[in-house]
């Protein structure tokens, strides 16, 4: 079975995390969708599905292939930790 993983961060420059993130995307075994909240803009919400495991995420979330991409990279500048939430499916609604 797989998991959905909800990860909500803050930073100081949005465009600058989002650039992170497309740069990191070949490390990436799954493509997630990013969401950006409407009242504050530089709060992101990173939601990817199908992904095997949580600790298959959190190998790859901490890969030195990731890092070194990031670290190449403008820094976003976290003002916050992330939250990361890890979800398993128990029910789906039938609407799609």
């Amino acid at each position: 079975m797989s998991i959905t993983v909800h990860v909500t961060i803050e930073v100081e420059d949005f465009d600058a995390c989002l650039e992170q993130f497309i740069a990191a995307a070949p490390t990436r075994s799954s493509e997630p969708t990013i969401y950006r909240e409407i009242d504050n803009p530089n709060k992101a919400h990173i939601i990817s599905d199908r992904l095997p495991s949580k600790e298959a995420f959190i190998e790859e979330f901490r890969s030195p292939k990731r890092n070194a991409i990031k670290k190449g990279k403008q820094k976003a500048g976290n003002t916050s930790f992330p939250v990361v939430i890890f979800l398993e499916k128990v029910l789906h609604s039938g609407f799609e």
